[in-house]
């Protein structure tokens, strides 16, 4: 004797059973892709929002960064600017830093690591290597240096406009150039 099953609805039975499986679907989907949906009546509303602000860092942009471009200044290259600020940031763990490294690591530029430095929180980092002082941080370091900041003050301007950072670099104080780095979208 074979056994079977028969699944017989009515339309209304339908509906009430493929409405709320297809709106679980799409809350599955929309998990895997970092959206995270607090109950079902945050949907309800959501047709009558006109209106969203984003209050923080994070919300749109991953905890990372990216070298939007390297601005190499005087006589040199992009290579010598990263190199330069690596080479400081070296032995630094900030989310900057690791950015700065990873992007050496990617053109091939070797750094090595130094171990006379003087970081200095939210300002920059000192470092002298093969008889150079590197400095690498925030115009507002730089000038505290005494480090002039004429030539550069354009790109710092259009960096800041689109809402990116910039790291400038000096070589025995002097600006050599900047590495401009933007926010990872999510």
């Amino acid at each position: 004797m074979s056994s079977g099953v028969v699944l017989s609805s009515g339309v209304g039975n339908r509906i009430r059973l493929l409405g709320p499986l297809g709106t679980l679907s799409y809350l599955h989907l929309a998990s895997h892709h970092g959206f995270l949906v607090k109950d079902g009546r945050a949907l309800e509303r959501l047709l009558a929002v006109d209106t969203v602000l984003f209050d923080k860092t994070g919300t749109l942009t991953k905890n990372e960064q990216r070298v939007r471009r390297v601005v190499p200044m005087g006589s040199a290259t992009v290579d010598d600017v990263v190199r330069a600020a690596a080479i400081a940031e070296s032995r630094q763990q900030h989310p900057i830093a690791r950015t700065i490294l990873k992007h050496a690591e990617d053109l091939g530029v070797e750094v090595p690591t130094v171990d006379d430095f003087n970081y200095q929180i939210g300002y920059g980092i000192s470092v002298t290597h093969d008889g150079q002082r590197i400095q690498v941080g925030s115009a507002r370091f730089l000038e505290r240096e005494g480090v002039a900041l004429d030539e550069i003050q354009a790109v710092q301007r259009e960096a800041e406009g689109q809402g990116h950072t910039l790291v400038l670099v000096a070589i025995d104080g002097v600006v050599r150039g900047a590495i401009e780095l933007e926010a990872a979208l999510r």
